[in-house]
C-alpha cells in the first residue's frame, strides 16, 4: 500500500509542506521524506511519521532521508533525533537510509534516539539498510 500524509502548517495556511510517502511492504513499512530545504518542514514530516508509527505500530521502519536537504546543524541533529527516538514506544528497529553528503562522520541523530532507547542505525546503501532490518534481532 502507497500513500501520502500531509499536515497543513498553520502559521502558512496557503502553503502545503511537502507530504511524506509511506509504503506499507509485507516486512516493514517505508517512509520516504520528501526533498524540502526547510529543517522546520523535515520536522514536520518527522512528526506526522511519528503519529502514523503511534496508531500502527509497525515493527520495523526504513526512513529515506535521500531526497531531503542537508548540511544540518549539530541542533537539527539533535532535533532529528529527539523526534526519532519518540519512536521508541511503537517500533522494534529503524533504518536510516541517507546520501554520502548527509553522512555524519560523529552519528550524533543515531546516538541522540539510541541514548533514548531507540534501537536504530544509520546506511547510505539501501540493500544494507534492509539486510540490517530485516535480520532477526
Amino acid at each position: 500500500m502507497f500513500y501520502h500524509l500531509r499536515m497543513a502548517d498553520p502559521s502558512t495556511p496557503d502553503e502545503l509542506p511537502p507530504a511524506i510517502a509511506l509504503i506499507e511492504h509485507p516486512a516493514y513499512l517505508e517512509a520516504r521524506i520528501s526533498a524540502t530545504e526547510s529543517m522546520s518542514r523535515m520536522k514536520q514530516q518527522l512528526t506526522e511519521l511519528l503519529e502514523h508509527c503511534r496508531s500502527r505500530k509497525p515493527a520495523r521502519l526504513l526512513v529515506d532521508f535521500t531526497e531531503a536537504g542537508g548540511g544540518y546543524s549539530v541542533m537539527d541533529r539533535y532535533d532529528i533525533g529527539t523526534i526519532g527516538a519518540q519512536l521508541f514506544p511503537y517500533v522494534r528497529r529503524t533504518a536510516a537510509l541517507v546520501t554520502l553528503q548527509q553522512e555524519d562522520p560523529q552519528k550524533f541523530a543515531l546516538l541522540v534516539a539510541q541514548n533514548r532507547g531507540l534501537t536504530v542505525d544509520r546506511f547510505t546503501d539501501r540493500e544494507a539498510a534492509l539486510k540490517w532490518l530485516l535480520r532477526d534481532p
